[in-house]
């Protein structure tokens, strides 16, 4: 993934999470056999990512 491509994705997972009022979310693709986990924590105020490989 471009540099370019992981801001724009850092930016939409922002604002899943506004319109989700900052509760954690995942993401998941039976496709690709992927899921993102989302997670806000409001004292760093900050989000962070756990990618993980599914079966």
């Amino acid at each position: 993934m471009t540099s370019e491509n992981w801001h724009l994705v850092k930016k939409l997972c922002y604002e899943l999470l506004e319109a989700n009022g900052m509760w954690n979310y995942s993401l998941r693709s039976e496709e690709d056999q992927i899921q993102i986990q989302v997670s806000w924590d409001k004292y760093k105020r900050s989000m962070s990512f756990d990618f993980i490989q599914l079966k």
